[in-house]
């Protein structure tokens, strides 16, 4: 299986909405995600390679900081996935 860096896809990145100052206690770091994604996303999720594990998340659950250099999910979906 071949991933992708999702820092260089920018297709990808530009589906992903600019935390807020109101989220921020709300979304934190996905533990163990080294920015590897697997499969073409869809129009609503993508599929990340968390520890050698193909996880899914809906955009909606995820965030970026302005700067694109970093991605966040929201502590709600992380608990859904047990991460």
């Amino acid at each position: 299986m071949s991933t992708r860096d999702i820092f260089e896809w920018k297709e990808v990145l530009n589906q992903i909405q600019i935390i807020s100052d109101r989220e921020e206690d709300s979304y934190s770091d996905i533990p163990g995600w080294d920015g590897q994604v697997a499969y073409m996303p869809t129009d609503k999720a993508v599929c990340l390679v968390i520890k050698g594990a193909n996880v899914w998340f809906p955009f909606s659950q995820l965030r970026k900081a302005e700067d694109n250099a970093s991605i966040y999910a929201s502590l709600w979906i992380l608990q859904q996935k047990d991460l």
